[in-house]
């Protein structure tokens, strides 16, 4: 049967895999790509969460863990970006 969040979340990823392709494209640093396209694929998949926050699972501890993992893997990106430009 049609899934539309399942549809959502995989979407989310395939974002992710984008940004890695395209971040490895300019930075050669294994550990910044990993970072920021699983941060990136973390933050959809915390927008798809928002959006279908009337669909069930647990939204409260969903949305909280979902953004303190994009936040750490996006701020720990962000950082490796930043010495990297040194």
């Amino acid at each position: 049967p049609l899934n539309v969040h399942f549809l959502r979340d995989a979407g989310a990823f395939q974002v992710g895999l984008g940004v890695a392709l395209l971040l490895a494209l300019v930075r050669a640093d294994a550990l910044l790509v990993a970072l920021a396209a699983v941060g990136t694929a973390s933050l959809f998949h915390l927008a798809s969460h928002v959006i279908d926050i009337d669909r069930g699972g647990e939204p409260v501890r969903d949305l909280v863990s979902l953004s303190i993992l994009a936040g750490v893997l996006l701020l720990a990106a962000a950082v490796r970006w930043r010495e990297g430009a040194r």
